[in-house]
C-alpha cells in the first residue's frame, strides 16, 4: 500500500545577498494513512521549511527539490489550479501563531466558513459545518461570532484546528501548534488534535521541538539537525532510546515531573545548531557531540537501521533509523 505523503531527496535553499543557504538537505520521509508523524529539532534545523514546502507555502527566494508525493501525485510539479484544491481539502496547515494567521477584522465563524466557500460548499452549508466544527473543538457555535482578539491564544488555536478540519482533509500538518501556550493549554489542545484526527482517520504531521509532546502524540519520530533527519523510528523508542546523541540530548533537556533528579542537575545540550550558510564538515553535530569520534568531522553518515535486542514484538517493530557512526559501528547496525 503506498503512504499518503512521500517526500524524496528534498531540499530547500533560499537566495540571499550572501548566497545560497541550505535550509533542508536531501529529506525523505514518508506517512501512512491515518499515521502520526512527529519532527522534532532546535529552532534553525529545518522543521518548518519542510513544513511549509509540503503544500508549497515557501517564498520566492526558495528553490525546491525532490519529490513530494501527496496521493501520489507530486506536489511540486502541480498546476496552481490543482494545488489550490488540494490545500485545505487533499491537506491543511495548523500554523503556530493563530493570532497572525487569522484575519482580525472577521469573526471566526466566517474564516472557518471561508475554505468550504472556495472549496464549493453554499454560504447555508459552511456556517451549518462552521458551528459543528466550533463545537468538534470545544468552543460551542456561539464563540463563532467573536473576533480573534475576543479569544484567549488556546481558544484561538482551537479555532485553527476547526479551520484546518473544514473540509476533511485527508492530512494536517501542524506546525508548533502550542509553543506560545502555557502547559495546562498545551496539554489539551494535543489531546484534541490527537483525538480529533484518530476519531476521523486523518494523517498528522507534527512540528515540535519538545521530543516529549511528539513522543506522546505521535506514532513515529523524525529528528532534524542542520536540515537533515538524523533519527527516525517509533515515537516511544526515538524518546527512551534513542541512537543518535542529538535525540538523547533534546530528550534529556526536558525535566519528567516528579523526577528529583531531573529537577535538581537539569540537562543541556551547549552551542547551538550551525548556520546553514557555514555548516561544519563531516557530521554536522560533531562540534557539539558528546561522543564524537576523531572520524567524525570527516564523514556524514547516512541513515543506518539499528534493530533493539530480540524481544518478544518484531525486531521490525522497533527499528530505528539513525545518521551516526556509533550506529554504523554497533553489531546491531545492518545494511550497507
Amino acid at each position: 500500500m503506498n503512504p499518503l505523503l512521500e517526500v524524496r531527496g528534498l531540499t530547500v535553499t533560499y537566495g540571499s545577498s550572501h548566497g545560497d543557504i541550505p535550509a533542508v538537505r536531501g529529506v525523505d520521509l514518508s506517512v501512512a494513512g491515518g499515521e502520526k508523524v512527529g519532527i522534532a529539532g532546535e529552532s534553525g534545523c529545518g522543521k518548518s521549511s519542510l513544513a511549509l514546502a509540503l503544500l508549497r507555502l515557501l517564498p520566492r527566494t526558495a528553490t525546491v527539490d525532490g519529490e513530494i508525493l501527496f496521493d501520489g501525485e507530486d506536489v511540486l510539479t502541480m498546476s496552481f489550479g490543482r494545488l489550490r484544491a488540494v490545500r485545505w481539502a487533499g491537506a491543511s496547515v495548523v500554523f503556530q501563531g493563530a493570532m497572525h494567521a487569522l484575519n482580525p477584522v472577521r469573526r471566526v465563524e466566517e474564516q472557518i466558513a471561508e475554505p468550504i466557500l472556495v472549496h464549493g460548499g453554499d454560504r447555508r452549508s459552511a456556517r451549518i459545518r462552521a458551528a459543528e466544527l466550533l463545537d468538534d473543538v470545544g468552543l460551542g457555535a456561539a464563540r463563532g461570532r467573536a473576533y480573534p482578539h475576543e479569544l484567549s491564544g488556546g481558544q484561538r488555536q482551537r479555532v485553527m484546528i476547526a479551520m484546518a478540519l473544514a473540509c476533511t482533509p485527508k492530512l494536517i500538518v501542524a506546525d508548533e501548534p502550542t509553543t506560545a501556550l502555557d502547559v495546562m493549554i498545551q496539554a489539551q489542545i494535543l489531546r484534541l488534535v490527537g483525538g480529533l484526527v484518530a476519531d476521523r482517520g486523518i494523517s498528522l504531521v507534527m512540528i515540535s521541538h519538545d521530543l516529549s509532546v511528539l513522543a506522546g502524540t505521535c506514532d513515529r519520530l523524525a529528528v532534524m539537525y542542520a536540515g537533515r533527519v538524523v533519527e527516525q523510528g517509533p515515537a516511544a523508542r526515538v524518546f527512551a532510546d534513542g541512537r543518535h546523541p542529538y535525540s538523547r540530548a533534546l530528550a534529556a533537556a526536558f525535566p519528567r515531573v516528579g523526577d528529583p533528579s531531573a529537577r535538581h542537575n537539569p540537562q543541556g545540550l551547549p552551542g547551538d545548531p550551525p548556520d546553514p550558510s557555514d555548516l561544519p564538515p563531516g557530521c554536522a553535530f560533531h562540534p557539539r557531540c558528546p561522543v564524537a569520534l576523531p572520524i567524525c568531522p570527516t564523514v556524514d553518515p547516512p541513515l543506518r537501521r539499528w534493530h533493539p535486542a530480540p524481544g518478544p514484538a518484531p525486531a521490525e517493530a522497533g527499528a530505528i533509523d539513525a545518521a551516526c557512526v556509533h550506529v554504523r559501528e554497533s553489531h546491531a547496525a545492518v545494511g550497507p
